[in-house]
């Protein structure tokens, strides 16, 4: 079969420009040339054409391009938005902090391991809680008054209202309150109960709680928000405490918080050195001793409780504490 020979293209310049030209034979049915086609297009319409076909396809191309990132985006926040929540909720775990909800709205996968560290989460709340009791009854059946770590605990919060203390700080201030003198199991039953004067050595040995304390609870991640307190709670502002002498604004807060609730609480309760004081002059302790032993500003935010509301959070029971 003859080849069927493709047009011929060329570009010719006249006077009205440049034009392409193509010229192909016309054949009769035996093939053989009869005519020949002759078509002409201006090459600056040709090119402006192409160009604009260039340009669209570049825009759509960006379009498309810019469609697939964002959708790419989105569906990237889907999925690492709640992967980062669940990390962060992790974080906070291993810090102790069991009180901050964990919440996955997503309803695939990911949402499912959410809803499931919730539930780990939320045993693991419940585990804790059973494990402090457990240490505070052991606590206050040695010191053999019960309820008052509670006590203590609650009285604290109270204190605490009056401050700008955060959540973490109020959680940490609770337990810190509730196993503040976990440190004592290590001291002599003799030395605690000793109704006179200790001796050198033995102010030694109770003067060790706070490091051991420090010592017992660190090694338990979950109570280790407890150890500012714990081990800042015989610091005194002035910086004549133990066991590190700290100074002011060394000492963390909810230390400075509790070391007045503690002392306000010892000295309107019986101990086996000496009797109860009352309550009225047990603030003024407080007062002299501000800037000293206490923070300025917490004494002042305790000075602003009425002495009856004292009164109910230290469980005087109707004593009569203004005298």
């Amino acid at each position: 079969m003859p080849r069927v020979r493709p047009p011929t293209r060329a570009s010719i310049q006249s006077s009205s420009g440049t034009w392409i030209t193509a010229f192909a034979p016309v054949r009769d049915a035996s093939l053989k040339p009869v005519a020949v086609l002759d078509v002409d297009f201006r090459a600056d319409v040709y090119l402006a054409q192409l160009r604009a076909v260039k340009g669209r396809l570049y825009l759509h191309s960006l379009v498309a391009a810019l469609l697939a990132l964002g959708a790419g985006m989105l569906i990237a926040r889907q999925i690492t938005g709640p992967v980062a929540e669940l990390a962060a909720a992790a974080r906070r775990v291993v810090e102790g902090d069991l009180g901050a909800p964990v919440q996955v709205s997503a309803r695939d996968e990911i949402g499912l391991l959410g809803n499931v560290f919730h539930l780990m989460v939320d045993r693991l709340r419940v585990s804790h809680r059973s494990m402090v009791d457990v240490l505070v009854r052991a606590l206050e059946s040695r010191e053999g008054e019960p309820g008052s770590l509670g006590r203590l605990a609650r009285a604290s919060l109270a204190l605490a209202e009056g401050l700008e203390l955060s959540a973490a700080q109020r959680e940490a201030l609770e337990l810190g309150a509730l196993l503040h003198d976990i440190g004592e199991i290590r001291t002599p039953e003799a030395v605690l109960r000793k109704p006179g004067p200790l001796a050198p050595e033995e102010q030694l040995v109770v003067r060790a709680h706070p490091a051991t304390g420090v010592e017992i609870l660190e090694v338990v991640p979950l109570l280790t928000p407890a150890l500012d307190v714990v081990g800042g709670h015989h610091e005194h502002c002035d910086g004549s405490g133990y066991p590190q002498g700290l100074k002011g604004q060394d000492i963390p807060v909810v230390a400075r918080i509790f070391a007045v609730v503690d002392a306000l609480d010892a000295m309107t309760h019986d101990r086996p050195y000496r009797p109860a004081r009352p309550l009225l002059e047990a603030l003024t302790v407080l007062r002299r001793e501000s800037g000293k032993q206490f923070d300025g500003r917490v004494v002042e935010a305790a000075l602003a409780i009425p002495e009856s509301r004292w009164a109910e959070l230290l469980d005087l029971r109707g004593a009569r504490h203004g005298k």
